[in-house]
């Protein structure tokens, strides 16, 4: 047997209710620093791939709160308000989350099934596949629209 450190229920509401809002100000801050950065000059490739990991990886976690038994009339007590619709919320969240990573995997460059995300000079130096505004103008509403699921 070994030692559950990341796999298995939470240990209780309070604790999936903070990693739920833990999470999801993660997501935010990181869809929105994103869609900034992108909007204002080139960003490169590790940063794009990164979102879709970090929202890939976010998304698992998610799924095992969603799970947590009473989670919803948990969360509509700790927030002293009987008709929200925490499951809604969380469904609008993790489309907007399929959303970008779907638009990263379909649009992201690739050759013979590699992603194409660096080059290599003559030198040996490798540098990151730099993505313009214009190259990002789609992914930026993608974004937005899932830091707007989150307040």
């Amino acid at each position: 047997m070994t030692f559950p450190s990341s796999t298995g229920t939470l240990a209780t509401l309070s604790e999936a209710w903070t990693q739920a809002r833990q999470i999801a100000a993660s997501i935010k801050d990181n869809a929105t620093s994103l869609s900034s950065q992108s909007a204002a000059g080139n960003v490169g490739s590790s940063q794009v791939l990164r979102m879709s990991v970090f929202l890939r990886d976010a998304r698992v976690r998610l799924m095992t709160i969603k799970d947590t038994p009473g989670i919803g009339a948990y969360v509509q007590a700790q927030l002293a308000d009987q008709n929200i619709n925490i499951a809604a919320d969380f469904d609008a969240m993790v489309l907007a989350m399929d959303n970008v990573i779907a638009w990263i995997v379909t649009n992201f460059p690739q050759s013979g099934g590699f992603l194409a995300a660096q080059t290599i000079a003559a030198n040996g130096s490798i540098s990151d596949r730099q993505f313009t505004p214009a190259q990002t103008a789609n992914l930026r509403p993608l974004l937005d629209a899932l830091s707007a699921t989150i307040n």
